[in-house]
C-alpha cells in the first residue's frame, strides 16, 4: 500500500453527464413555469389609484368586492358589489380616466359613478392625496375573470 506524503488521498471530481444536466435544467424550467402560473395577475398603478378612489367614495361598506376590471388606457372601469351594514347588496360601476402629471406621475382627470360625473373639487382633493397613496401602494391584484357558466352565480352561503 503506497501512501502519499500527507496521508490523505484526493478523489477525482465526478463530472455531471450531459443527460443529467439537461434533466436538471428541464426540471428547473418546469418549476419556474409552475411558479409563474400560480402568481396572481396584477394591474397597472392606475388600477390601484382607481381602487383607492372607490374605497374612499363608498360610504360605510360592510363588504366591498371588485367583480370585474376593464383596462383600456387611459380608462379603468371597475364593476363592484357592496354590502352595507343592513345586508343590502348594491352593484355599481366606476370609470376612472387618468392623465399624466409632472408632480405625481398619474392624476385622476375624470371619474363617473354609475354614469354620474364626480365633481372637479373631489377629483382635485383626491389628486392631492396621490403622493401618500404612492408611498403606501395599494394591492394591484386583479379579480378572477367570470366563468361562462351559470354555476359561478350561485350564492356560496346557501
Amino acid at each position: 500500500m503506497a501512501q502519499s506524503g500527507t496521508g490523505i488521498e484526493k478523489k477525482p471530481k465526478k463530472k455531471i453527464s450531459g443527460k443529467k444536466m439537461a434533466a436538471y435544467a428541464g426540471f428547473a424550467f418546469f418549476v419556474f413555469i409552475m411558479w409563474l402560473g400560480f402568481q396572481p395577475l396584477k394591474g397597472p398603478p392606475a388600477f390601484g389609484l382607481c381602487r383607492v378612489f372607490l374605497e374612499q367614495r363608498v360610504s360605510y361598506p360592510h363588504e366591498l368586492s371588485i367583480n370585474q376590471v376593464e383596462i383600456r388606457e387611459p380608462l379603468i372601469r371597475l364593476h363592484y358589489t357592496e354590502v352595507n351594514p343592513f345586508g343590502n347588496h348594491t352593484r355599481g360601476m366606476l370609470d376612472c380616466v387618468f392623465r399624466p402629471d409632472p408632480q405625481v406621475g398619474l392624476a385622476l382627470a375624470e371619474a363617473r359613478f354609475n354614469g354620474m360625473p364626480v365633481p372637479e373639487v373631489e377629483l382635485n382633493r383626491f389628486n392631492l392625496s396621490i403622493p401618500a397613496i404612492n408611498a403606501n401602494p395599494p394591492s394591484l391584484v386583479l379579480p378572477l375573470p367570470f366563468s361562462d357558466g351559470l354555476e359561478g352565480l350561485k350564492d356560496p352561503k346557501k
